[in-house]
């Protein structure tokens, strides 16, 4: 579909081009650049939304894109990157935190995030390290503390 015929669709039509599987990346590309946010938060989430498409939309003005993006486990490692440095943007760091897609080495910048939320999604997140657990073991916050010492006694029994 041409850029300009998708930028003429209704929007109800454009959010059925964004969500259905078949479209191409191409078509994505193009969707992902309508004014209206919820199409893009779609965007985000296609499950074969090009890379490059979504390490753009992780830096887009609306929040709820962003967090799409976030959460989607083809988004680049330097966009992830990025989403981590940016600790103001907390329900982005937390979508990222659970993202089980995050690098470690970005998942352990998250677990120095003020937000206690961000802490605990990297807790849960099945790809945390043992060394970003441990220093989760020793955080501020109790609910934190607990929730690691309940992974790390599953993954290595005796730890706690």
């Amino acid at each position: 579909m041409s850029d300009d015929r998708l930028f003429s669709v209704s929007p109800v039509a454009a959010a059925r081009q964004a969500a259905d599987p078949s479209t191409s990346g191409t078509d994505l590309e193009s969707l992902s650049r309508r004014a209206d946010p919820r199409l893009r938060q779609v965007v985000a989430s296609h499950a074969f939304c090009p890379p490059a498409v979504l390490a753009r939309l992780a830096e887009d003005p609306d929040v709820r894109v962003r967090c799409a993006a976030a959460v989607h486990p083809a988004l680049p490692a330097a966009a992830m990157r990025r989403l981590a440095a940016n600790v103001e943007d907390v329900d982005a760091c937390e979508a990222l935190a659970s993202n089980p897609s995050t690098p470690p080495t970005v998942l352990a910048r998250l677990a120095r995030h003020p937000g206690m939320n961000v802490r605990l999604h990297v807790a849960r997140n099945v790809s945390a390290d043992t060394r970003t657990l441990e220093t989760l073991a020793r955080d501020v916050e109790g609910l934190v503390r607990n929730r690691v010492s309940d992974i790390l006694a599953a993954r290595a029994p005796g730890w706690a």
